[in-house]
């Protein structure tokens, strides 16, 4: 199983990402701060996906880039990353 998952709701095709540079990437920025990666979910949506997520876990009415769940724990880097690719283009 992979520590991280590249995911997609919404928005169709996945983003082209170099997945496997990313992932090292991220593991060696935890490991400057003496953590380690464990498990990570990017999902890449469009903002009715982002909005819903906004109104059901943080009570917020509006369009964000990007919505955060930290699950870590001691060192384990750990969390879910909502990332509305609408709103980081209309951002751009």
């Amino acid at each position: 199983m992979n520590k991280i998952e590249w995911l997609t709701d919404g928005v169709t095709p996945m983003p082209d990402i170099d997945a496997p540079l990313l992932e090292k990437w991220i593991a060696a920025v935890a490991k400057t701060h003496n953590r380690i990666v464990g498990p990570l979910t990017y999902i890449f949506c469009d903002d009715p996906k982002i909005i819903e997520v906004n109104r059901q876990f943080l009570n917020h009415d509006y369009f964000t880039d990007i919505i955060t769940f930290d699950y870590s724990r001691g060192r384990m880097v750990s969390g879910d990353m909502f990332i509305s690719l609408d709103t980081v283009l209309s951002n751009s």
